[in-house]
């Protein structure tokens, strides 16, 4: 199959794939947003639409303080700010689902396929279809990744990731198995995130130690402007930097600021979207719990 033939075929999929941006008049996010939506589409022919959240009250409810909005096939996929590389990544992976089913998902060509069937074996491949659904969520390993079609939450593995902290060392995640960690997604253009900082500091000061890290992966661009904002506000946590949007995909990040606590072992015990008083005592004493058990395990 020639190179042509395969990028035509891929553009008639990503063609089929509908992406919506939910903006309002003025907003300055929404702006770039669209900005990146439209470098993007020249690669990837996807069906835009645009629509003002604040002609549409359904939308205003559900969507209303997380604009820019962008939702693929229905689903939201980025609030606040759109990650070129992100975006080319979650487009991809639509693109690759569809090539692998071979299907058109809008078009209904798999249900007309299914009318040429007598309706009794219809409904037997429907049943047969569904219990195998069943067998593969029942006995596949929670271990998610990038292809294994799970994504993470609470009681499955942490993805594994290695990026730079702000000296150049690379930083494994997996090197701080054995500690409670709490993985905090964040970007200093998120107001949001700005909000959680000075708590996220003080939480740091307060538990750091053999047992217990804060690990801030910043998806900003600009190192120079990230250090500066670190330094100006006297933040001293483990801040790691992610250029590539990696970690926005391998999390599955809808926007920031996003948290994950993790156990010792590495698995997710816990997950927030949003800001949050990360100094508050229930906060400490729930980190405390969590703690307490890694360095009892690690004792026993």
């Amino acid at each position: 199959m020639s190179r042509e033939t395969t990028r035509n075929g891929r553009g008639k999929v990503a063609a089929e794939i509908e992406v919506e941006l939910l903006s309002r008049p003025g907003c300055t996010l929404c702006r770039e947003a669209k900005e990146v939506l439209t470098r993007v589409r020249r690669r990837y022919p996807f069906t835009m639409i645009e629509r003002n959240i604040d002609e549409d009250p359904d939308l205003l409810r559900r969507y209303g303080e997380e604009i820019p909005v962008v939702l693929i096939e229905g689903r939201k996929a980025f609030k606040f700010r759109v990650s070129e590389t992100a975006l080319r990544r979650r487009l991809e992976a639509v693109i690759r689902f569809g090539e692998r089913n071979g299907r058109n998902h809008r078009n209904g060509k798999e249900l007309k396929a299914m009318k040429r069937f007598p309706p009794a074996l219809q409904w037997t491949l429907i049943v047969l279809g569904l219990v195998l659904i069943v067998l593969i969520a029942r006995f596949t390993p929670k271990e998610p990744g990038l292809d294994s079609g799970t994504y993470p939450k609470v009681g499955y593995k942490a993805p594994e990731f290695r990026f730079p902290d702000l000296s150049g060392k690379i930083v494994r995640l997996s090197d701080f198995r054995g500690s409670v960690v709490v993985l905090n997604f964040f970007a200093t253009w998120c107001p949001p995130c700005k909000q959680e900082m000075p708590s996220l500091q003080k939480l740091h000061d307060t538990l750091d130690g053999e047992h217990f890290k804060l690990i801030v992966v910043s998806e900003d661009n600009d190192k120079g402007a990230l250090e500066r904002y670190l330094a100006q506000n006297g933040f001293r946590m483990n801040v790691l930097l992610d250029q590539t949007g990696l970690a926005h995909t391998l999390y599955q990040i809808t926007g920031y600021p996003e948290t994950f606590i993790l156990d010792a072992s590495g698995t997710i015990v816990e997950k927030y979207i949003g800001p949050r008083d990360w100094a508050a005592p229930e906060v400490l004493e729930r980190l405390r719990q969590w703690i307490a058990k890694a360095s009892g395990d690690e004792s026993g």
